[in-house]
């Protein structure tokens, strides 16, 4: 799956819903949290000059993000997870449509 099918599938899990619903609904939260993984992860087979043809986003966050779900996941802080998702995955999803543009 690419990268912005996984930013998509996250950002329609926490689209509407309110910060303490996030927190509450273990399935929604994880779902999110595996995405975010996901995305992450697909990144290791982009080309660099792809992604610094999208200077804007926090490419080195994303990894920290799915560094701390993954290695660290007793430190998890529900809050920036909730605030991440559901503030910039709409940016990076259509970064991600621009990028896919670029290679057809």
């Amino acid at each position: 799956m690419m990268p912005q099918s996984f930013a998509y599938q996250a950002n329609s899990r926490i689209l509407g819903l309110d910060r303490d619903i996030f927190a509450q609904v273990t399935e929604v939260k994880f779902t999110v949290y595996y995405c975010l993984i996901a995305i992450a992860q697909a990144l290791k087979e982009v080309p660099q000059d792809l992604m610094d043809s999208e200077p804007k986003v926090p490419w080195g966050s994303i990894v920290g993000m799915r560094n701390r779900l993954i290695h660290a996941y007793w430190r998890i802080d529900d809050d920036i997870v909730y605030d991440g998702a559901s503030l910039e995955l709409p940016a990076l999803n259509a970064a991600l449509q621009r990028m896919i543009k670029r290679l057809t």
